[in-house]
């Protein structure tokens, strides 16, 4: 993935922000670009997502990302991306 890390507040598995999370790999920040809010505009219209959604899931498919990590249980399946609702591996 391409873009700008964010940072992460105390660097380490026993960070009270990222707990769990400090094990995944980096988590790029994208631009909205043409293509991406073009392919945002079909999935909104398609699957009757928001725009946040959309434009987040535009993005899983154009950067080419393996997962779209949610804990939204209202995200369809849409081809191509892999959806996965952190509450299901969690329990």
């Amino acid at each position: 993935m391409s873009g700008s890390s964010l940072p992460r507040k105390g660097h380490g598995s026993g960070s009270p922000v990222y707990g769990p999370f400090s094990q995944l790999p980096p988590i790029s920040v994208l631009p909205v670009t043409d293509e991406i809010a073009e392919r945002a505009a079909f999935l909104r219209a398609h699957y009757g997502l928001k725009t946040p959604d959309a434009l987040q899931l535009a993005t899983t498919l154009i950067s080419a990302s393996h997962a779209f990590l949610t804990n939204d249980e209202r995200i369809p399946e849409i081809e191509g991306i892999q959806v996965l609702i952190l509450d299901r591996y969690l329990k």
